[in-house]
């Protein structure tokens, strides 16, 4: 694996709302020109190039396979509105119809909604969790009257934080509830100087001490509309814990809401309150979910990749 140092750092920012969007999307070729001489060095000796920003398949010399991705925006217009939605929707019939991006050969996607948004011949896979570090005991769940609620994630509005904070406050005073929130970001500031009763802040932690902090929650509440997946997601469940995600990622997760250890909500305090207030302390795993967890074991997902990459390959010689 190949990584270009401080891309993110060096991206021109301008937080004005959704001129943000319009600017970095227009000029993102132009400002990647940096790195064309590296992508092509480094392209030149691959079978197939993954990309994590998919305007680097500019720079992309015939040859390798190209396969794009989306972890970088949900590509799905109906979760947007206003302008942004227009602006997705007309980026989606682009890349389609390969009008946009047209080196990408194939593309990655994690969610079964988004096979219409993607070319013919683009695959599904999902990702994955480390089963053997993650996976629940029950005997390792801290038993107390305490109803403990985890985020996990980059603190910002657009990941949904303020609509949790505001279901918070809602059912603080109906019992004995904790909010745990892990990450840094734009609201950290104001999650430090909340005086919200309950409202516990780690700041960022290293992998030990999240495990332990899945473990000691409940719930885990993940109220974000431009996530694609969330591989927080399943790391909640691994731990054992109750999940509930917004309703713009149906589709993602829909085993686990067959076995009612997760459930998709609106985006709204309300809504997300009253799911948080019908949760019981005694709540117990489905036994079917380890079992299903190991679909997503990232050594089976790895090996699924490799699978469709030797497949790939083998369709163009």
């Amino acid at each position: 694996m190949i990584t270009l140092d401080q891309y993110n750092e060096n991206l021109f920012d301008m937080k004005i709302g959704i001129l943000n969007t319009v600017f970095n999307t227009l000029t993102e070729t132009i400002r990647n020109r940096k790195y064309k001489h590296d992508i092509y060095k480094i392209t030149s000796r691959a079978d197939v190039v993954y990309l994590f920003h998919n305007s680097f398949s500019y720079f992309i010399q015939k040859g390798p396979i190209v396969i794009g991705s989306f972890h970088e925006r949900n590509i799905d217009p109906r979760i947007y509105k206003g302008f942004s939605s227009i602006l997705t929707k007309l980026t989606s019939i682009l890349i389609k119809h390969k009008l946009l991006f047209r080196r990408i050969d194939y593309y990655h996607y994690q969610n079964y909604n988004y096979n219409y948004f993607v070319p013919k011949n683009s695959f599904y896979l999902p990702l994955g969790v480390d089963i053997d570090r993650y996976i629940m005991k029950y005997h390792e769940r801290e038993i107390d009257e305490i109803v403990r609620i985890l985020f996990v994630g980059r603190l910002a509005k657009s990941k949904g934080l303020d609509v949790l904070i505001e279901a918070f406050r809602k059912i603080n005073d109906k019992g004995k509830y904790e909010l745990h929130i892990v990450g840094s970001g734009e609201m950290q500031v104001y999650i430090q100087n909340s005086k919200i009763k309950g409202l516990i802040y780690h700041g960022h932690v290293d992998d030990d001490e999240l495990l332990r902090i899945y473990k000691k929650c409940d719930i885990f509440v993940f109220p974000s509309i431009g996530d694609i997946f969330g591989l927080v997601v399943l790391e909640a469940l691994a731990s054992g814990e109750y999940v509930i995600v917004d309703k713009t990622l149906k589709g993602v997760f829909d085993d686990f809401e067959k076995l009612g250890i997760l459930e998709y909500a609106n985006h709204d305090p309300s809504d997300i309150a009253n799911r948080i207030l019908k949760f019981k302390k005694n709540f117990k795993q489905n036994k079917n979910v380890e079992e299903l967890l190991k679909n997503y074991d990232w050594k089976e997902i790895v090996n699924k990749l490799y699978f469709i990459f030797q497949d790939l390959i083998t369709r163009t010689v």
